[in-house]
């Protein structure tokens, strides 16, 4: 995937840079939410300061948002990675002022709503929410 985020009851079974399940865990040291399989353990957790500021209470969905709109301002993402949609929604544009909110407070950033509001609608096409049992496991999205 592009981008991809566990989900608050599965991020301590799931490594947080490859998602590796299993045991052997070792927990992010500053957010204490991440955890880390034995091979990424040297890797900095991917969402530090959101993680820690919410203690663990913010949605994969929000991160993973997160995550893919600052990537795309930082021009770290490939052209092709976000394919911008035709249309952007009012729930995108709800959604989009969720994610702002985060990224303001947690990491003292803003992108202008339209911008956030449009990652946020590109990235409908290929999110996947995978469960387990019925319960939410990961959001992953996968560019077309």
């Amino acid at each position: 995937p592009v981008s991809w985020q566990a989900a608050p009851g599965a991020r301590a079974a799931l490594c947080s840079v490859c998602g590796k399940a299993g045991s052997g865990r070792s927990i992010c040291g500053v957010c204490g939410q991440a955890s880390f399989c034995e091979a990424c353990g040297s890797r900095p957790c991917p969402m530090c300061p959101e993680l820690k500021l919410t203690r663990g209470r913010i949605s994969h969905y929000v991160l993973m948002s997160l995550d893919l709109l600052r990537r795309r301002q930082q021009r770290e993402l490939s052209s092709d990675a976000l394919l911008l949609p035709p249309t952007v929604t009012a729930e995108h544009r709800r959604h989009a002022q969720a994610v702002q909110k985060a990224a303001h407070w947690c990491s003292a950033v803003r992108w202008t709503d339209d911008d956030a509001a449009e990652v946020l609608a590109a990235i409908d096409a290929g999110r996947i929410e995978l469960q387990g049992r019925g319960d939410p496991v990961a959001v992953a999205y996968f560019s077309a």
